[in-house]
């Protein structure tokens, strides 16, 4: 599926560095010391004897202990949870009831999972949720209705709370919507017509990706904090709207297929976030 590629190739590119706060040190010039004739080791001595009689230590060490233990609202983080979108499916299970099939489900379950980071009060974070599939059967055939999802979003904390954020989002995502069809093979020929009636089963994919706009809401709450991370849990909500639907294919080829309808209307989302400090 082309979204899970895209999806792998972004995933893959994410690098997370940290890093403390270093300070430019003045720049001196020994182009005309000749480093043959300095002793080394009286050299270590010296500066050795320096940096301890000065304190200058024991500030690195205090440096490093305020760094590690000031709370701070930056971080990145790993994002994996739950996810129940509620589709539209009007039109394809209208056809799907007058086929003689039972009308698909339009709640979806699947598993979210990304990376998000954190300023001062902004955040953003980038989603793909796999697993959305549902299916319907009868004696002769299986119906596939299946997805995925890649999202950004962005929001803002108007609490900014130690523990406690919600963010207002707005949202931009990469729908693919999946329609298979597969015809059941039989169990056993009786005879050489049924090598060409229903020996084999075959199959059809229709296929679209479609862009989407939209916004939600979501309510953190840092269960763990630590000295260089911790583990918050989210909710979330959110709804969208097509902004561009692309056409179906058919086993990779044009197809003249046409469907309003859509996998991703609205969702919910519980989420943990692994993160660290930056």
């Amino acid at each position: 599926m082309r979204i899970l590629l895209l999806a792998f190739l972004l995933q893959s590119a994410v690098v997370c560095t940290y890093g403390q706060q270093t300070y430019p040190y003045k720049v001196y010039d020994f182009s005309s010391i000749d480093p043959a004739k300095v002793d080394n080791d009286r050299l270590n001595q010296q500066l050795d004897s320096i940096y301890r009689t000065s304190g200058a230590d024991s500030l690195a060490q205090l440096r490093q202990y305020v760094w590690s233990r000031q709370e701070s609202p930056r971080y990145a983080a790993f994002i994996v949870g739950y996810q129940r979108d509620r589709a539209s499916l009007t039109d394809l299970n209208t056809g799907l009831q007058s086929s003689g099939f039972s009308a698909l489900s339009e709640n979806f379950n699947g598993i979210p999972f990304g990376f998000e980071a954190r300023g001062k009060r902004f955040a953003g974070a980038w989603l793909v949720t796999v697993g959305l599939k549902n299916s319907v059967e009868n004696n002769a055939y299986v119906v596939k209705a299946d997805g995925a999802n890649m999202q950004l979003w962005i929001g803002y904390d108007v609490l900014n709370l130690k523990r406690l954020h919600l963010y207002p989002q707005v949202t931009a995502a990469l729908q693919g919507f999946n329609i298979q069809t597969e015809r059941k093979g039989t169990t056993d020929i009786t005879d050489v017509g049924d090598l060409f009636s229903s020996a084999t089963s075959t199959t059809t994919k229709l296929y679209r990706d479609s862009f989407d706009l939209g916004y939600g809401v979501e309510l953190d709450y840092r269960l763990i904090y630590g000295h260089s991370g911790g583990l918050i849990l989210g909710v979330r909500y959110g709804q969208s709207v097509a902004a561009a639907k692309g056409k179906f294919e058919i086993n990779d080829d044009k197809s003249s297929f046409k469907l309003d309808d859509r996998l991703n209307e609205s969702f919910f989302q519980v989420v943990l976030k692994i993160y660290g400090k930056n």
